[in-house]
């Protein structure tokens, strides 16, 4: 007897869950097997030591303000200056380690974007693909931009919300350490029962956590359609004028100045009125989620779905 399992996670059926992995993996994996697998492989663990680092020196800023505050509460002037001397230097670290951070970051981009790009476009063009995909009926719209906008799109979001991902991951665990410390102990009566907390801070943190992040994906989950239709929306307004440079003697010949004139005006209102649409939706979802803080990461995990569901 067999028995097919159903698992639903925010809206996403097991099946489609499946769908992003094996997206992701199709798209992702094969640069890190590639022949330029080592030096990215450098390049990722080096960025990921610098955010480590500068995890490290968030800790000390932390330790500073309260030396600091203790000094001045306790009119210690001549601690005053050191202290001052102190911060501007885990400063300068903090500036020089977020600088080069950044550099090898885009440089890696750089790097996977390159590789990805030319093995798309080989296997557009090799062995007729793209005019085969035209008469099977199962060509894709503008394949220029999916080439051109999401393959960089797609690996800007994937190195962002990695790293990201590992940079919060280190910054939690560090500081639920110092949330635990400061926290103490709490005693809930309830009824005859006393309850004790230990570390009640970082409790309420993660329920806060947890709460706004499930909010922001509920009021957000529609902007993922909308985003994916204004890139195609965008995409055919650019592709009708470009036809016009290819065919200018065509359309001069025939005068169809007119015609080609209201093709442009009719894709261009789809473009604005699909991007009314998504800002109200935005614009919705900011108001409701502000409070938690959790909108840009949670936009970014969106738009990284999206981008699987267009490659």
């Amino acid at each position: 007897m067999k028995i097919n399992f159903r698992i639903e996670v925010y809206g996403l059926t097991s099946r489609r869950i499946m769908y992003y992995l094996q997206a992701f993996k199709i798209l992702a994996l094969g640069y890190w097997r590639s022949e330029q697998k080592w030096k990215a492989y450098g390049i990722l663990a080096v960025v990921l030591i610098l955010n480590l680092a500068s995890v490290f020196l968030t800790v000390l800023v932390n330790d500073w303000y309260k030396e600091f505050w203790d000094v001045l509460q306790a009119y210690e002037f001549d601690s005053f200056w050191y202290l001052v001397g102190k911060f501007s230097l885990i400063a300068a670290i903090y500036i020089a380690i977020g600088v080069y951070s950044v550099y090898l970051q885009q440089l890696l981009q750089i790097k996977w974007r390159e590789w990805l790009t030319d093995k798309y476009l080989v296997r557009w063009m090799e062995n007729r693909a793209y005019y085969k995909l035209k008469l099977m009926g199962k060509d894709m719209d503008n394949p220029d931009q999916r080439i051109s906008e999401d393959i960089n799109q797609f690996v800007a979001l994937t190195l962002s919300l990695t790293i990201g991902l590992v940079r919060q991951l280190i910054t939690l665990v560090a500081f639920t350490v110092i949330l635990w410390n400061l926290s103490g102990i709490i005693t809930v009566p309830i009824g005859s029962y006393e309850f004790t907390i230990y570390g009640y801070m970082v409790w309420l943190s993660l329920v806060y956590s947890i709460v706004g992040t499930y909010l922001t994906h509920k009021v957000g989950k529609a902007l993922i359609n909308l985003n994916y239709e204004q890139q195609k929306y965008e995409a055919d307004f650019r592709f009708a004028m470009m036809r016009v440079r290819e065919n200018t003697e065509s359309i001069a010949f025939y005068r169809g100045e007119k015609p080609e004139l209201e093709n442009f005006l009719t894709r261009f209102k789809i473009v604005i009125g699909n991007f009314r649409y998504y800002w109200l939706h935005r614009v919705g979802l900011l108001k409701r989620c502000k409070w938690a803080g959790l909108c840009k990461y949670q936009m970014l995990l969106d738009r990284f779905k999206e981008q699987c569901h267009i490659l």
